[in-house]
């Protein structure tokens, strides 16, 4: 590749999967170079974007990780789920490049109920990028009842939460993560304070820090049972009215207007081969099809084109889970720690424990307050006492015996 021009190697590159990338890092100094540089980088990652180079997470009580081809939705019994490997499970937050293993803690922040106490009812979570600031944010919601929401924002470079405001709306239902269309996050919420009783969707742009309500369509049959999520680059709804024939799947094809909200097609209920609660969308693939997910218990492909759907079968996925994508990346956190490097750190600290404790067993013992150590002296001086027994009882047989003749 040394006669092809840079120009041309750098957008062959910056098309490979990041597996890829990392190995050729070790091939020589210009790539290592190259893939490690920031504009490389993000052109890397927007091609990814553009081509719809996704991976599956699985999240119950631990995180799974599932690859597959999304130009040909190439999923199958083949297929099996990874459990995403991370040191600190215990941490509440952080954020992870699964290709480079690179992580970074993020500090805790306090709950704080604006009248100082109450129950909470939900918490919820979305994670995007700031281009403003070139940036990314997590974005917590804490609801509680009968009180406002409170918001507070995390940025990565400040390292640092801040919370921007108490918005009057509950978030009792819907996903626990974001959707990110636009440039801005979305929840499904209900305003606590007006009468109506409709659900609705709640939207906040990531760059200004600014919530709305985002119209829907006008002719919706059930707005209680909605779900919804990216349809190619368009925010859509699945209105999951199972009285009805089926679930309808709408787009708004002008982001905030609702006159442009669309109706692309239904999917019967007898297509779906097993019952279900609710649908939602998680992908679309480049041929057409869409991946969705039954309740929190299935994965579903569906062909608009044949009206067929199919169950999806994967090895080692959870019982129950909910799903998200992700774009591989070789985008730095700058942080400096890395998981293998965490193993060893916790190994090592393990290794000084067990050593402590060996300290403290051996000083109890040389002090004479150890448990065990008071143990051994009572099991000897139980011995003795028994050999004591049967010295007076060995006399005693001898007096016996003098006796007896």
């Amino acid at each position: 590749m040394s006669s092809l021009p840079d120009e041309i190697i750098v957008n062959i590159f910056s098309r490979l999967p990041v597996k890829s990338l990392l190995r050729f890092r070790s091939v020589c100094k210009p790539w290592s170079k190259l893939v490690s540089d920031p504009d490389f980088v993000k052109m890397h990652f927007n091609h990814a974007i553009e081509n719809n180079n996704f991976s599956l997470m699985l999240r119950d009580y631990y995180l799974y990780s599932v690859d597959y081809d999304s130009s040909s939705s190439s999923l199958s019994l083949s297929d099996e789920a990874v459990e995403i490997d991370y040191p600190f499970k215990s941490s509440r937050y952080w954020v992870k490049i699964l290709a480079t293993k690179e992580y970074k803690k993020i500090p805790k922040t306090p709950i704080e109920h604006p009248m100082g106490y109450g129950i909470i009812r939900a918490i919820k979570y979305g994670f995007g990028y700031d281009c403003n600031i070139e940036d990314y944010k997590l974005v917590r919601i804490v609801d509680f009842y009968g009180y406002d929401s409170e918001v507070k924002v995390y940025t990565l470079g400040s390292n640092s939460w801040r919370r921007i405001q108490y918005i009057p709306y509950n978030f009792s239902v819907g996903s626990i993560f974001g959707v990110l269309v636009n440039g801005a996050l979305h929840w499904i919420a209900k305003h606590y304070i007006r009468s109506e009783a409709s659900r609705l969707i709640l939207s906040l742009d990531i760059r200004d820090e600014t919530f709305q309500e985002v119209p829907q369509p006008e002719n919706l049959n059930d707005q209680l049972h909605i779900t919804f999520g990216v349809l190619g680059e368009y925010l859509c709804i699945l209105d999951n009215c199972l009285y009805m024939v089926g679930v309808e799947v709408w787009v708004m094809k002008d982001y905030g207007v609702r006159e442009s909200w669309t109706k692309l097609f239904t999917i019967a209920l007898q297509t779906v081969v097993q019952s279900f609660q609710y649908l939602r969308l998680i992908q679309c693939f480049n041929n057409g099809e869409i991946l969705l997910q039954k309740d929190n218990n299935a994965l579903v492909l569906y062909n608009p084109k044949h009206e067929r759907t199919r169950i999806l079968k994967i090895r080692g996925i959870p019982k129950r889970f909910e799903t998200v994508t992700y774009v591989g990346s070789l985008v730095s956190l700058n942080s400096g720690t890395y998981v293998e490097q965490e193993q060893v750190l916790q190994a090592i600290e393990h290794k000084k424990k067990i050593q402590m404790e060996k300290r403290k067993t051996r000083v109890s013992l040389n002090s004479g307050t150890c448990v065990e150590q008071e143990q051994v002296v009572q099991a000897v001086e139980h011995k003795k006492k028994i050999k004591k027994e049967k010295r007076k009882t060995r006399g005693l047989m001898l007096v016996f015996s003098c006796f007896s003749k």
